[in-house]
């Protein structure tokens, strides 16, 4: 199975949950896009869509979806741009990248998380009321060991964890 076939199934496992969810819960905004007040200077790093915002008496409510489950299957190889990926079971909207290459520009995830963060919110929105965007990006944080791998969180397609 070729990696982009593999990467199609978990997304469309997680989006009919998701879907599930969403029609299960009372009426309000999906992925509504929040800038969050940080020191960080780089906007991309501040920017976070809540799955469901919903308006009640007292104020708004805050929804996050958390699927049941993910697809099980061994670890699988891959060969891309010259570079071994090993690709292990995901939850699609909790993905760690682990790039072990020191000195790595960062600027083609940039510019890919920029694009389906889609901050002017000019992706449609389809039938059942989602854009097809990123969640979140955590800012990358270099590992000089693996022992000492954070423990941060942030959600990708919809979110992506980065480490």
């Amino acid at each position: 199975m070729k990696l982009k076939e593999l990467l199609d199934k978990h997304r469309t496992y997680y989006l009919e949950n998701f879907k599930k969810l969403l029609n299960q819960s009372e009426e309000g905004v999906s992925e509504l896009l929040i800038e969050n007040k940080s020191e960080e200077p780089d906007v991309l790093f501040r920017l976070y869509r809540y799955d469901l915002v919903t308006k009640t008496e007292t104020g708004h409510k805050i929804v996050e979806f958390n699927t049941d489950g993910f697809l099980h299957h061994s670890k699988i190889e891959y060969e891309l741009y010259e570079k071994i990926i090993d690709f292990h079971p995901i939850v699609w909207n909790g993905v760690d990248f682990t790039i072990e290459q020191i000195g790595m520009d960062f600027q083609y995830i940039s510019d890919w998380a920029y694009k389906w963060l889609d901050i002017n919110d000019e992706f449609p929105i389809d039938s059942d009321k989602l854009q097809g965007v990123v969640h979140n990006i955590s800012k990358p944080v270099v590992l000089e060991d693996e022992r000492k791998r954070p423990s941060t969180y942030s959600s990708i397609f919809p979110g992506i964890r980065m480490l």
